[in-house]
């Protein structure tokens, strides 16, 4: 169990990103909010634009015109779904490890209980 928990937490250690899935709304549309904290407006794009027309180095605000990288527009409630989302990712994989393995006894290994 503890080799498992070990090697799960080096595997947690060495990961850089999580994906999180983000789904357009039934219309087709993304929620999208600029990240100037005086701002914050929201508003919505089509999903087939954000990919081919947006520019992923720079976008801009239809209010206030602040410039930032495309990955820095996602809503304030994206942003609380996906830290709990990486947060259950990672809860998910201690568990996993946590989980004791069993040995077949056949092969000189007593069986864990369950």
């Amino acid at each position: 169990m503890f080799k498992n928990l070990r090697e799960e937490i080096r595997r947690l250690a060495a990961t850089q990103t999580i994906t999180v899935p983000l789904e357009s709304d039934e219309e087709g549309y993304f929620d999208k909010e600029c990240p100037d904290q005086k701002c914050l407006f929201q508003f919505k794009i089509f999903e087939q634009d954000w990919k081919d027309i947006v520019r992923d180095e720079e976008v801009f605000c239809p209010s206030c015109r602040h410039a930032a990288p495309a990955t820095s527009w996602y809503t304030t409630q994206q942003v609380a779904e996906g830290r709990e989302y990486a947060i259950k990712s990672v809860k998910a994989g201690i568990n996993r490890a946590c989980v004791p393995t069993r040995r077949n006894p056949s092969v000189g290994g007593s069986a864990t209980p369950s």
